[in-house]
């Protein structure tokens, strides 16, 4: 059974496609979904992309995008980007 693609942006894909083909990751991660991207790269079972996707998210944490991080974290199974963007939502209860 073929999977659909409908669930990651265009965008995203292309990101996916570059970074598969150069195995490097994009210079503007936090600027480019890097949510996005981190499920894109859950999804295809993409480890060092995943990884990057993290580090790159943990750098931008912030108040305005620790809920969804937080979510991404767990649907991700992040651990250490989960309990630092609970650490944010507790410390600010948003």
């Amino acid at each position: 059974m073929v999977e659909s693609d409908r669930d990651v942006a265009p965008e995203i894909i292309g990101e996916l496609l570059k970074f598969i083909y150069s195995d490097k990751a994009p210079s503007n991660l936090a600027d480019i979904a890097a949510l996005g991207l981190l499920n894109a790269a859950v999804k295809y079972q993409l480890t060092r992309l995943q990884c990057l996707c993290e580090c790159a998210l943990l750098k931008a944490l912030s108040i305005q995008n620790a809920r969804d991080v937080t979510i991404a974290a767990h649907l991700s199974n992040a651990k250490e980007l989960k309990v630092k963007s609970l650490k944010w939502k507790s410390l600010f209860d948003i």
